[in-house]
């Protein structure tokens, strides 16, 4: 079940070309009347995909952040923190 601040997401009409997501992000925050930052600086020059389309904030940062290793985490109502994804689990030896 989605939390109110998550059912209440407005859409908006997303422009951003592929970019630094030091730049990505005061253009999405522009375009989406979303909050969005990340505290990692290594984060700064990571190249993300262009998103185009009428979507949410959350949408917005899925398809940019695709294959970046880094992901976008929801602290607030229309409020993102863009943080590195953790690793994925290795199988345990046999």
């Amino acid at each position: 079940m989605a939390s109110p601040a998550i059912a209440q997401e407005r859409t908006a009409d997303i422009r951003l070309p592929e970019m630094r997501l030091d730049a990505a992000v005061r253009m999405l925050s522009r375009q989406s009347g979303a909050s969005i930052g990340f505290r990692d600086p290594s984060l700064a020059s990571v190249r993300v995909r262009a998103v185009r389309g009428k979507l949410t904030a959350s949408a917005a940062l899925e398809r940019a952040l695709r294959g970046t290793g880094a992901r976008a985490r929801q602290v607030a109502a229309a409020t993102y923190l863009i943080e590195r994804a953790p690793a994925a689990a290795r199988p345990a030896p046999r």
